[in-house]
């Protein structure tokens, strides 16, 4: 299996090029590319392909909305091997990797996700770096929550940009 480590803003990646949607992706096998101890060591898998192949694999029911068939697809994957819907550092990687491959040589160009159509912009790039920005569309106020995290409860503010977030200060 073919595959690229990529890191965005302290996220990290498994870079998955299948352009043909010939890899099945179960849960298990993500989580075990995803651990830091026994595997790769990843927040999440990105699988690059485009929104056609992926629909006609069955991997996605439908395209989402503003995003085209021939359009490159983030399929995203958590650490735990559950699907995601966005992670805006991933769709930066998900970039660079696109050009350093020559895949796209746009510099400004939709990338597909659950969460719909997300505009990129690749400012530079090169084998090392790159400077991508993504329009990541409106945030929602989700309200007040809480989350525990070993023992202790916190209170934040739930925000969705395409994916839902808490943030705790």
């Amino acid at each position: 299996m073919e595959f690229v480590k990529g890191h965005g803003t302290e996220n990290d990646f498994v870079v998955l090029p299948d352009p043909d949607v010939r890899l099945e992706l179960r849960p298990g096998a993500v989580a075990a590319l995803c651990d830091r101890r026994r595997g790769l060591g990843a927040d999440g898998v990105l699988r690059v392909a485009r929104a056609g192949a992926l629909r006609a694999a069955g991997v996605l029911a439908d395209i989402p909305d503003g995003v085209d068939a021939d359009d490159w697809f983030m399929d995203y994957r958590n650490a735990d091997g559950s699907i995601a819907e966005m992670c805006g550092n991933g769709v930066r990687v998900f970039a660079h990797f696109l050009a350093t491959r020559g895949w796209e040589t746009r510099s400004s160009y939709v990338v597909g996700s659950r969460a719909g159509a997300r505009p990129v912009t690749l400012h530079r790039a090169d084998g090392f770096r790159a400077d991508v920005t993504v329009d990541m569309g409106v945030v929602r106020d989700l309200g007040t929550s809480t989350v525990t995290v070993a023992g202790r409860v916190f209170t934040g503010l739930g925000v969705d940009v395409g994916n839902p977030h808490l943030a705790c200060v």
